[in-house]
């Protein structure tokens, strides 16, 4: 089939079942999104019994058919992706979308009740602290006792692109589409938005980085060999090391002006602690681009019996 949003031709050969083969095989939850611009709310529901039902249902017998009579139990769904964007087939805007949406999610949800679902827009550098203080302002105005939370389905550094021709693949299958060679800066930026959703997550609950493999992404790959990218590197620290409980963290920094954002703090901070095994983890950035920036950490609490070492994404911290 063609691929219109990137003039690419798609082979279907990695479709439903070999993505939950894949998130096995990397140990993640699949998260799947349904088709809100030339889709129907029926196709949506249609998806949702083809993964989750049980054997005696038409769609659950098809997926038996292919070689799956187990349910894939597929527990997150995206309501479409960006929908808000002129640039999307099938553009609705918000009051549009809203009901659509809504309508999709009560049909999935007849289906299995048991899922989560999100609503994908055009993500915004300030998203994290609008919708936190949206979320909380309308659960207090209607007395709800449902908590509503965010999913930041895609993320990522990208602003290399030259044209349209860098995201039309001329019907061709498997184009090179926007493959960008990240830098220094780039991993830094990486970084400090993980710094953002680390801070964030008592609200913030899922961020996908997008893409994985070649197109924008931290990985890129050949036949025979694997390039990992600056941006891989503060992803792969941040899922090894922070565990357990987000930190609140008081942060006192020198400060710079910027055209866009105003007065910032030079010092980027995130912080975790792991109650199974006491240890803490604090991730910093610097943002002086000519500095290092001596730093003291003082905890409130328990003071860590030994300090194994410091991850800086810039010149070296002093931790005193």
């Amino acid at each position: 089939m063609t691929w219109l949003a990137w003039q690419s031709i798609e082979t279907n050969q990695f479709g439903t079942n070999e993505f939950m083969e894949f998130c096995k095989a990397i140990n993640t939850e699949p998260m799947l999104g349904v088709n809100m611009g030339t889709g129907t709310i029926e196709e949506a529901a249609n998806l949702v019994e083809y993964c989750n039902a049980p054997l005696g249902t038409q769609y659950a017998d098809l997926r038996a058919a292919h070689g799956y009579p187990e349910a894939h139990n597929v527990k997150y769904w995206c309501v479409g992706n960006e929908m808000d964007g002129p640039w999307q087939i099938g553009h609705l805007e918000a009051l549009e979308y809203g009901m659509k949406a809504r309508e999709a999610v009560k049909l999935m949800r007849w289906h299995d009740p048991s899922i989560n679902s999100s609503y994908v827009v055009h993500q915004i550098v300030r998203c994290p602290l609008i919708l936190t203080g949206v979320l909380r302002y309308v659960k207090a105005k209607n007395r709800s006792k449902d908590d509503v939370y965010l999913s930041w389905d895609e993320w990522n550094v990208w602003y290399k692109a030259t044209g349209p021709q860098d995201l039309q693949g001329n019907w061709t299958e498997a184009p090179h589409l926007s493959e960008e060679m990240y830098n220094l800066e780039d991993a830094l930026v990486v970084a400090q938005w993980m710094n953002v959703f680390l801070r964030k997550a008592d609200m913030l609950k899922i961020a996908c980085v997008a893409q994985v493999v070649n197109t924008i992404s931290p990985i890129h790959t050949t036949r025979d060999a694997v390039l990992k990218h600056t941006t891989y590197y503060p992803i792969m620290l941040f899922s090894k090391l922070a565990r357990g409980m987000a930190l609140d963290v008081a942060v006192q920094s020198p400060r710079y002006q910027t055209q866009k954002f105003g007065d910032m703090p030079l010092l980027d901070v995130s912080a975790s602690y792991d109650e199974a095994t006491s240890e803490h983890t604090i991730f910093m950035v610097n943002r002086s681009q000519t500095e290092s920036l001596p730093t003291e950490l003082h905890w409130q609490d328990r003071r860590p019996h030994q300090i194994r070492g410091e991850i800086a994404f810039r010149r070296p911290h002093i931790i005193r």
